[in-house]
């Protein structure tokens, strides 16, 4: 056994979804630029952890110790990735006759708002790589995340959260719930 997980209860995650939702007002109003520099903070934590990280993939996964240690460096850069494609998508424009019944005298602003808290439940196979898939882009966009890992898995994504608190990211935007699926998954 490499370790014990929590089994919270429904009460508990309703406590997590309503921290999340005061955590999150003040995060949507904060800077694309000031979101980034803690998720770039975040893939450099990763990258300092990535020997501890790799560790725990390997023995709860059953991944080889190289296949792990390339997901959390792989998770970093991706994460990167995924900042820099949304300080490029900010405030793009369209013209009026790419909508149905617009006009060519017309252009749209995109302006891509948050959706509030997102829920992200990624699978056990790739449990820091597909959780930072479902994370990095909820959280550039200004969105808080109840994070959910898989029961098989759930201590490497306990320590990828422990990277992002690293990060000094502001608390309650990301909580972490952990139990069986049947238990709090469905709920």
């Amino acid at each position: 056994m490499i370790g014990e997980v929590q089994a919270i209860t429904t009460e508990e995650v309703d406590e997590a979804i309503y921290y999340a939702h005061i955590a999150q007002k003040g995060w949507a109003e904060s800077s694309l630029q000031e979101r980034a520099k803690f998720l770039y903070k975040w893939a450099d934590e990763l990258e300092n952890m990535q020997d501890e990280i790799a560790e725990v993939i390997m023995k709860e996964v059953g991944k080889s110790y190289k296949d792990a240690k390339s997901e959390v460096v792989r998770t970093a850069t991706f994460i990167r990735y995924t900042v820099e494609e949304a300080l490029h998508m900010n405030g793009e424009s369209l013209k009026g006759d790419s909508f149905p019944g617009g006009s060519k005298s017309k252009i749209a602003i995109v302006d891509r708002v948050p959706l509030g808290v997102v829920l992200a439940i990624p699978p056990f196979n790739y449990p820091v790589n597909l959780a930072a898939a479902k994370l990095a882009p909820a959280l550039i966009s200004g969105n808080a995340v109840i994070f959910k890992p898989a029961t098989q898995g759930a201590i490497s994504g306990i320590k990828m959260i422990e990277a992002l608190h690293k990060a000094n990211l502001p608390k309650g935007l990301v909580n972490i719930v952990t139990a069986r699926g049947s238990v709090i998954g469905d709920y």
